[in-house]
């Protein structure tokens, strides 16, 4: 599914002048109101994402959050390519907000936001949000909390999952890493089992190879 048929130029969209023709407003607009169904992409990709805001809203993803408290919501094989993804802070491509669980999904692309808390694959994960065996390729670019697949990893777990992308946190004292840019958090803990990292992690900060 090419949701822009220019998708090909999607590293232009950096400009606004130059950005596609449809812009994608999230599924599950909001924490209150979160997707909790199951969204199974059967590894179909979709392609020429572009979603952003230049104001104070977070979330920018292809879904906004991903389950609740009880860990419903479920995203399964899917895979994003060609996007082009910016805003603030709890930002992925596939969730800004993980409470559910993401599992076999892919991004390649670029996600840019001003602030904090960017993952690859999602951007804040709570303490039921599970990532299973998910990729990201795309570049991944923040102030603070920068991670490859998440960008905190707040006491949930990431499990056969691996970079291959640049993961970047540009503030002074910001923390960047190949999985996860921060563990832990306000919350407890959080696990990462069985992933590796080959992309290139950059900071001024606190960096890692994994976290």
């Amino acid at each position: 599914v090419s949701l822009n048929a220019d998708d090909a130029k999607f590293a232009d969209w950096a400009d606004p002048e130059k950005a596609p023709a449809y812009t994608w407003n999230p599924i599950g607009v909001n924490v209150n109101k979160p997707f909790i169904g199951t969204f199974d992409g059967q590894g179909f990709y979709i392609k020429g994402l572009y979603t952003g805001s230049n104001g104070n809203a977070g979330g920018r993803s292809f879904i906004y959050t991903v389950g609740n408290d009880e860990g419903a919501g479920v995203v399964k094989n899917l895979n994003i390519k060609n996007a082009y993804i910016y805003g603030k802070n709890n930002i992925g491509s596939i969730a800004g907000m993980l409470r559910g669980t993401i599992e076999n999904c892919s991004f390649e692309g670029i996600i840019a936001p001003t602030n904090a808390t960017v993952g690859g694959i999602a951007g804040n994960v709570w303490p039921t949000g599970k990532i299973i065996g998910c990729v990201n390729k795309g570049s991944v670019k923040g102030a603070n909390n920068v991670g490859g697949i998440a960008g905190l990893l707040g006491g949930g777990t990431i499990e056969t999952s691996y970079n291959l992308g640049t993961v970047e946190a540009f503030n002074a004292n910001s923390a960047a890493g190949g999985i996860a840019g921060t563990v832990g958090g306000n919350q407890k803990g959080g696990t990462i089992t069985d992933c590796y990292n080959l992309g290139e992690v950059k900071g001024v900060g606190i960096i890692g190879g994994l976290v």
